[in-house]
């Protein structure tokens, strides 16, 4: 009698052991993996960057969803990229001034640069919210009634980048924005608001179909709302014209392949909760988890504002959970606050953080981020 009530007193004991290891599951909620050991009150939301992202997501079968993996495959083992906003200084650029600007790069300099920092891909702008372009565009021109060569670049830099980087096995993409038309003045004949928009989207395949697959993917910025009808799956549709294998990130998530990953500027908190906790797929829309991080004490500047080590460390971080992150690299010159030029390389001090960021992932396989 004795013993059976020890045997009874010890499953007892075991049972409410396990009922205290083993918590109920909220019903709906998605557990983090362990391998970046979460903090305990992160969720899906607060890994990413929290702003405009209402975009339903996308249903795809297992095989639609195998191949979206099979796309995003060269993205995954690059493990980090990186983003260069090669703009035109703000104040008094004429078109001579940006000539100039655009045929001072050393394509072969910068390239042998991206190969040394350890990086799989870069970004380009093609333009944000300034007034010139890198890139040829005989659409932008016609619809935006100019005179061929006065707000384009003479040389297509893009294409001699492409060529560049190809050769030593660096994947390149594109920046585009939704809505600033590199601050162009609308000609006349546009009487809507909507004009604006409807016609930025023939300039957008204009770019894609003239790259097509030369260029590997897209992040585009401030779609994330509608312009005009549909405006965001339009976009979509418009910069895969060219080439559909071609992996996107906007604030349409529904329709990106990697989630847009946008720079918190509190770096604390970007350490804290900015990582793949759930590991390589959002756990809402099932694509590649990804963020950027500027090296700057902003975008494109060229200084370094946080400590190598940590910089290293949060990379790490990232490929481990099964990410990719960008560095933003600096390339706005500036004098007593304004910018006064634009160089395409990658500062002393940034370079030494990639190259600690080189060594810190190195022998981080890509993964899924679950640690098996």
């Amino acid at each position: 009698m004795k013993n059976s009530i020890i045997i009874i007193l010890y499953f007892m004991l075991i049972s409410e052991v396990q009922c205290v290891a083993a918590p109920k599951k909220e019903p709906g909620k998605v557990t983090p993996f362990a391998t970046l050991n979460p903090p305990a009150d992160i969720t899906p939301a607060k890994t990413n960057y929290d702003n405009g992202w209402y975009s339903p997501p996308k249903q795809r079968t297992a095989k639609e969803q195998a191949l979206l993996e099979k796309r995003l495959g060269w993205f995954h083992k690059a493990k980090y990229g990186l983003f260069f906003h090669f703009v035109a200084p703000e104040e008094n650029c004429t078109i001579e001034d940006w000539n100039n600007i655009v045929n001072a790069v050393d394509v072969e300099k910068f390239a042998d640069q991206v190969k040394e920092s350890g990086a799989g891909y870069i970004v380009l702008t093609l333009g944000q919210d300034q007034l010139y372009s890198c890139a040829p565009n005989p659409v932008l021109e016609k619809l935006w009634e100019m005179k061929p060569g006065s707000y384009i670049s003479k040389r297509d830099l893009p294409s001699e980048l492409y060529t560049a980087l190809h050769k030593r096995g660096i994947y390149m993409m594109f920046y585009i924005a939704a809505h600033t038309q590199y601050r162009l003045p609308n000609p006349a004949s546009f009487t809507k608001k909507t004009d604006q928009y409807e016609n930025w989207l023939k300039v957008v395949q204009c770019y894609s179909d003239f790259y097509g697959k030369r260029f590997s993917g897209w992040w585009i910025d401030g779609l994330d709302k509608d312009l005009t009808t549909n405006y965001r799956d339009r976009m979509h549709e418009a910069i895969k014209h060219g080439n559909p294998d071609a992996i996107t990130a906007s604030g349409n998530y529904g329709a990106s392949e990697f989630t847009h990953g946008h720079c918190d500027g509190d770096w604390e908190r970007q350490q804290k909760y900015r990582k793949p906790y759930y590991g390589r797929w959002d756990p809402n829309y099932k694509i590649q988890w990804h963020t950027l991080q500027y090296l700057g004490n902003t975008w494109a500047r060229r200084d370094t504002m946080h400590t190598t080590k940590s910089v290293a460390n949060f990379a790490a971080d990232v490929v481990k959970g099964g990410g990719v992150i960008t560095f933003d690299i600096g390339t706005f010159v500036e004098e007593n606050g304004k910018r006064i030029g634009t160089l395409l390389d990658i500062p002393e001090g940034q370079m030494k953080q990639l190259i600690a960021v080189r060594e810190a992932v190195k022998n981080i396989k890509p993964s899924d981020g679950s640690g098996k």
